[in-house]
């Protein structure tokens, strides 16, 4: 009945390599034999069955691919025992279910197995953020830990995804209480963790958590960068950093670009466009940069639609709308870059931050005189609430391609390196695997006077190895942080320690907020009674299937 769908004529036109030879002779392996074309054929239909009128992305994924060869693993084993149908493969729902509980426990209890020992000796990064199910307007914790594993690979795992279980409003109090509440039941206690850093958001009561807590909390930069470009669009005059009366029209032209976004989807003329125009999110201020680009990158389409539908007016100026892109362009750079996960961003704040600034300094003033107020408005924002922690500026001088640190005052050098002796010294001396070789360069190319902060001489380890760092050549600037400690392990035996300590703390808190997007195939629409211990145990697992030692 459906034939009409797909024909041989189709098949063949579509590319797919599994036509490009003829079905293999017999006695050849099934993994080694390309499909028939009948066979592919038969296999389509059911797929277009089988999504039901949805995204076939849905069953499309890597998730979906290792069912289908577990099955075909499985038929293959039990063949002999004649074929079995779909209702013998897949298991009953509460099966899976149970299972998953299970399986969540297992996991945990392995990673627990491998963190614990690195938390406890070494500290890490955690990462914490508090989110709530679109559905069930249940509010979750996500807890995400931070460490280099092997040495040279740099670890992000989901440690728990857990229920705000509590009557209490969430105060600062009421927060810190159930955090650490919750890292004790998966068997993490306060002691585990004082090597630790946190990355929260400024959230009031997240600050009010950590404050004289004994554990140390940095910013998340991510949430910092998407505060400030907010701040730049309060019009009301009793916010911290009300518009100027003469950059207000720009507040207009923002409004102009979403009502325009929101009428191309209404009216039909999205389908009409070569790429599609993308949506803002009030949460998440990036998606404004992508909003003005998708506009922009049609504007010429737009134009001759809107004008043959006598709807010109809708079209806002092209020049105001790429000078804004333009100017926050390179915020949203800079949080997509802040936001890795792969490998180390806290070394890169420092950096980010002032490069913006240059850029805000920099900008070349605007021919609108709405454009070029919002352009000043935008710096003095920035210049105010982009705000650098010390962990920073260590992190910095911790990537040996920025380790002079010419871009801080004297006394802040100063102080950074005189930071970094006292927390190394802190480290035990790690066992000798050979004798050190460090190429210096010569005391007249050293950055720091370090000789101004102590006396060093052979009978201090600990100032020695951080004037040596200091004094050594530069290397290029495009090789990787963690490589370097790798390879200096023998050099700086304890400063190589605390270095993976800082580098493994994330820059911004990205992976747990990452549980939004997760939670979307977790919980949806048609399964908001699932059980919020359930939703948990998803997230866990989910997060951690990846992991090959789990």
């Amino acid at each position: 009945m459906e034939d009409h769908l797909l024909s041989d004529d189709s098949l063949e036109e579509s590319g797919d390599e599994r036509f490009a030879e003829k079905p293999s002779r017999s006695g050849e392996s099934p993994a080694g034999r390309c499909l028939s074309k009948g066979d592919l054929f038969c296999l389509l239909r059911f797929s277009l069955k089988l999504v039901d009128g949805r995204s076939f992305e849905e069953v499309a994924g890597t998730g979906f691919r290792a069912l289908i060869d577990t099955v075909i693993d499985v038929t293959m084993k039990y063949s002999h025992a004649g074929k079995p149908t779909a209702r013998d493969m897949l298991p009953d729902p509460t099966t899976v279910s149970q299972y998953v509980g299970k399986e969540a426990k297992a996991i945990r209890e392995s990673l627990l197995e491998e963190v614990t020992p690195i938390l406890r000796l070494r500290g890490r990064g955690i990462t914490l953020d508090f989110w709530g199910e679109e559905y069930t307007k249940v509010s979750y914790l996500g807890c995400t830990v931070h460490y280099m594993f092997g040495g040279s690979e740099l670890r992000e795992r989901l440690l728990l995804c857990s229920e705000w279980d509590t009557v209490d409003r969430k105060t600062g109090a009421a927060v810190q209480k159930f955090i650490f509440s919750k890292l004790r039941e998966i068997g993490l206690c306060e002691e585990d963790l004082k090597l630790c850093t946190f990355v929260t958001d400024q959230g009031g009561n997240m600050k009010v958590a950590f404050r004289n807590s004994g554990f140390e909390r940095i910013n998340c930069a991510g949430h910092l960068l998407n505060t400030c470009s907010q701040n730049c669009l309060k019009s009301n005059p009793k916010s911290q950093h009300p518009m100027p009366a003469e950059a207000l029209p720009v507040l207009a032209l923002v409004n102009q670009v979403k009502s325009l976004v929101t009428h191309c989807e209404q009216g039909g003329i999205s389908r009409q466009l070569k790429t599609t125009l993308k949506q803002h999110c009030e949460t998440r201020w990036n998606t404004h940069v992508e909003m003005f680009a998708s506009a922009l990158a049609v504007y010429e389409q737009l134009e001759d639609i809107l004008a043959e539908r006598k709807e010109s007016h809708l079209l806002p100026s092209r020049q105001k709308m790429q000078e804004f892109h333009d100017l926050f362009e390179p915020a949203r750079d800079a949080a997509f870059l802040l936001s890795a996960s792969k490998r180390p961003t806290i070394h890169l704040v420092v950096p980010a931050y002032l490069e913006l600034e240059r850029h805000f300094k920099d900008q070349v003033p605007s021919d609108f005189p709405e454009i070029r107020a919002f352009q000043k408005h935008v710096e003095n924002v920035f210049n105010k609430k982009l705000e650098i922690d010390e962990l920073h500026r260590v992190a910095v001088f911790l990537d040996p391609s920025m380790k002079h640190l010419q871009f801080l005052t004297a006394t802040e050098r100063v102080a950074v390196l005189k930071q970094a002796m006292e927390e190394v010294q802190k480290i035990p001396q790690p066992e000798k695997t050979g004798a050190p070789i460090v190429e210096v360069a010569s005391r007249g190319n050293t950055k720091f006077n370090v000789k101004a902060l102590a006396k060093y001489s052979a009978d201090n380890p600990i100032g020695n190895e951080v004037e040596r760092y200091a004094s050594l050549l530069s290397p290029p600037e495009d090789q990787d942080v963690l490589s370097f400690w790798t390879e200096k392990e023998n050099d700086f035996p304890r400063l190589k320690c605390f270095a993976l300590r800082i580098l493994s703390v994330s820059a911004t808190s990205t992976p747990s907020e990452r549980l939004f997007s997760r939670s979307g195939t977790a919980v949806s629409e048609k399964r908001t009674n699932l059980a919020p211990q359930t939703s948990s145990d998803l997230m866990v697992v989910q997060s951690n299937f990846e992991f090959e030692n789990v």
